[in-house]
């Protein structure tokens, strides 16, 4: 999540079980997120039309997973 977004969404998601949030600068700000589950990768663009891209690949799951771990190591609590 994006620093603006502790006050709303982050205590929000916080409560949630099995969730720890962290937070990236707002410099990096994209209207995309991505959800992994099971052997899928959303992606979800929350632009002008919202739409998501449900990919059924333990290949592109894993490289999602493997650059989400990334960016979790940048962010800060």
């Amino acid at each position: 999540m994006y620093e603006d977004t502790r006050e709303k969404e982050g205590k929000i998601r916080g409560k949630w079980k099995l969730t720890k949030v962290k937070y990236m600068t707002n410099t990096n700000i994209t209207p995309i997120r991505m959800d992994l589950y099971l052997d899928y990768a959303d992606i979800a663009i929350d632009a002008i039309a919202p739409f998501v891209i449900s990919i059924k690949s333990k290949e592109v799951h894993n490289s999602f997973k493997e650059y989400f771990e990334r960016l979790w190591k940048q962010a800060k609590n």
